[in-house]
Protein backbone atom coordinates (compact mmCIF):
# COMPACT_ATOMS: atom_id res chain seq x y z
CA UNK A 1 0.00 0.00 0.00
CA UNK A 2 1.06 3.53 -0.63
CA UNK A 3 2.79 5.14 2.32
CA UNK A 4 4.21 2.04 4.01
CA UNK A 5 7.80 3.28 3.62
CA UNK A 6 6.95 6.38 5.68
CA UNK A 7 6.09 4.14 8.65
CA UNK A 8 9.64 2.78 9.00
CA UNK A 9 13.16 4.04 9.39
CA UNK A 10 15.46 3.66 6.38
CA UNK A 11 17.28 0.92 8.31
CA UNK A 12 14.17 -1.20 8.86
CA UNK A 13 12.98 -0.53 5.32
CA UNK A 14 16.30 -1.74 3.87
CA UNK A 15 16.17 -4.77 6.18
CA UNK A 16 12.75 -5.57 4.72
CA UNK A 17 14.27 -5.50 1.24
CA UNK A 18 16.54 -8.37 2.34
CA UNK A 19 13.54 -10.63 2.93
CA UNK A 20 11.06 -12.55 0.83
CA UNK A 21 7.77 -14.21 1.64
CA UNK A 22 7.92 -17.93 2.34
CA UNK A 23 5.43 -20.59 3.35
CA UNK A 24 6.08 -23.12 6.08
CA UNK A 25 6.86 -26.56 4.69
CA UNK A 26 6.86 -29.93 6.39
CA UNK A 27 10.67 -29.73 6.51
CA UNK A 28 10.44 -26.35 8.27
CA UNK A 29 8.24 -27.85 10.98
CA UNK A 30 11.06 -30.19 11.99
CA UNK A 31 13.70 -27.47 12.36
CA UNK A 32 14.37 -24.91 15.11
CA UNK A 33 14.10 -27.44 17.93
CA UNK A 34 10.52 -28.46 17.19
CA UNK A 35 9.15 -24.98 17.94
CA UNK A 36 7.15 -25.08 14.70
CA UNK A 37 5.55 -28.48 15.26
CA UNK A 38 2.06 -27.02 15.76
CA UNK A 39 2.28 -24.51 12.89
CA UNK A 40 0.24 -25.39 9.81
CA UNK A 41 2.03 -26.15 6.56
CA UNK A 42 1.47 -23.17 4.27
CA UNK A 43 1.62 -20.60 7.08
CA UNK A 44 3.18 -17.33 5.94
CA UNK A 45 6.61 -16.19 7.06
CA UNK A 46 9.68 -14.33 5.90
CA UNK A 47 13.08 -15.60 4.82
CA UNK A 48 16.46 -14.06 4.17
CA UNK A 49 16.90 -13.65 0.41
CA UNK A 50 20.64 -14.20 0.69
CA UNK A 51 20.57 -17.68 2.20
CA UNK A 52 17.11 -18.76 0.95
CA UNK A 53 18.55 -21.48 -1.29
CA UNK A 54 20.95 -22.81 1.35
CA UNK A 55 20.04 -26.00 3.24
CA UNK A 56 19.99 -24.01 6.49
CA UNK A 57 18.07 -21.01 5.15
CA UNK A 58 16.90 -18.63 7.88
CA UNK A 59 13.13 -18.33 8.01
CA UNK A 60 10.98 -16.41 10.45
CA UNK A 61 7.47 -17.42 11.52
CA UNK A 62 5.51 -15.66 14.26
CA UNK A 63 2.32 -16.76 15.98
CA UNK A 64 0.81 -13.26 15.96
CA UNK A 65 1.53 -9.67 14.98
CA UNK A 66 2.57 -8.67 18.51
CA UNK A 67 5.28 -11.34 18.58
CA UNK A 68 6.48 -10.11 15.18
CA UNK A 69 6.67 -6.52 16.41
CA UNK A 70 8.37 -7.48 19.67
CA UNK A 71 10.96 -9.82 18.16
CA UNK A 72 11.74 -8.05 14.89
CA UNK A 73 15.27 -7.30 16.12
CA UNK A 74 16.23 -10.90 15.36
CA UNK A 75 15.93 -10.24 11.65
CA UNK A 76 18.58 -7.50 11.40
CA UNK A 77 20.81 -9.62 13.63
CA UNK A 78 20.60 -12.44 11.11
CA UNK A 79 21.02 -10.29 7.98
CA UNK A 80 24.07 -8.52 9.41
CA UNK A 81 25.74 -11.86 10.20
CA UNK A 82 24.46 -13.95 7.26
CA UNK A 83 27.47 -15.49 5.53
CA UNK A 84 25.74 -15.14 2.15
CA UNK A 85 24.78 -11.47 2.52
CA UNK A 86 26.93 -9.29 0.23
CA UNK A 87 29.45 -7.05 1.96
CA UNK A 88 28.02 -3.89 0.38
CA UNK A 89 24.57 -4.68 1.81
CA UNK A 90 26.02 -5.17 5.29
CA UNK A 91 27.98 -1.91 4.99
CA UNK A 92 24.86 0.00 3.85
CA UNK A 93 22.86 -1.49 6.72
CA UNK A 94 25.49 -0.42 9.24
CA UNK A 95 25.34 3.17 7.94
CA UNK A 96 21.53 3.15 8.11
CA UNK A 97 21.65 1.59 11.57
CA UNK A 98 23.65 4.63 12.71
CA UNK A 99 20.71 6.87 11.71
CA UNK A 100 18.02 4.56 13.04
CA UNK A 101 17.53 6.10 16.51
CA UNK A 102 17.28 9.65 15.18
CA UNK A 103 14.80 8.57 12.52
CA UNK A 104 12.77 6.61 15.09
CA UNK A 105 12.35 9.78 17.13
CA UNK A 106 10.93 11.54 14.06
CA UNK A 107 8.34 8.87 13.25
CA UNK A 108 4.81 9.14 14.53
CA UNK A 109 4.39 7.07 17.69
CA UNK A 110 3.08 3.62 16.76
CA UNK A 111 3.88 3.92 13.05
CA UNK A 112 6.18 0.90 13.02
CA UNK A 113 3.56 -1.26 14.71
CA UNK A 114 1.02 0.04 12.18
CA UNK A 115 3.34 -1.17 9.41
CA UNK A 116 3.68 -4.60 11.05
CA UNK A 117 -0.11 -4.93 11.24
CA UNK A 118 -0.45 -4.06 7.55
CA UNK A 119 2.34 -6.47 6.62
CA UNK A 120 0.86 -9.22 8.82
CA UNK A 121 -2.49 -8.98 7.06
CA UNK A 122 -0.90 -9.17 3.60
CA UNK A 123 1.50 -11.94 4.68
CA UNK A 124 -1.28 -14.18 5.96
CA UNK A 125 -3.93 -13.49 3.31
CA UNK A 126 -2.68 -16.55 1.39
CA UNK A 127 -2.39 -19.00 4.30
CA UNK A 128 -5.58 -20.92 3.45
CA UNK A 129 -4.73 -21.21 -0.25
CA UNK A 130 -1.17 -22.34 0.52
CA UNK A 131 -2.37 -24.91 3.08
CA UNK A 132 -4.83 -26.28 0.51
CA UNK A 133 -2.09 -26.53 -2.11
CA UNK A 134 0.12 -28.39 0.38
CA UNK A 135 -2.66 -30.84 1.16
CA UNK A 136 -3.20 -31.40 -2.55
CA UNK A 137 0.50 -32.08 -3.09
CA UNK A 138 1.04 -28.89 -5.10
CA UNK A 139 4.57 -27.62 -4.38
CA UNK A 140 3.40 -24.01 -4.26
CA UNK A 141 3.78 -23.58 -0.50
CA UNK A 142 7.54 -23.14 -0.58
CA UNK A 143 7.51 -20.42 -3.21
CA UNK A 144 8.74 -16.98 -2.20
CA UNK A 145 7.39 -13.64 -3.33
CA UNK A 146 9.07 -10.31 -3.06
CA UNK A 147 8.21 -8.05 -0.18
CA UNK A 148 7.06 -5.39 -2.61
CA UNK A 149 3.53 -6.71 -2.19
CA UNK A 150 3.90 -6.66 1.59
CA UNK A 151 5.35 -3.17 1.62
CA UNK A 152 2.79 -1.96 -0.86
CA UNK A 153 5.48 -0.87 -3.33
Amino acid sequence: EEGDATLLTDYFYYIMLQLSVCRLTEKDRKTRGGKRQDVAVGYGGLQCVHCATAPSARKFFWSNVDRLANSFAGIPDHVLTCKMCPKDVVEALLVLKGRHNVQMSCLTRGSQKHFFRRMWKRLHDGDGVAAGAAAAGDGAVAGGATLASLKGS
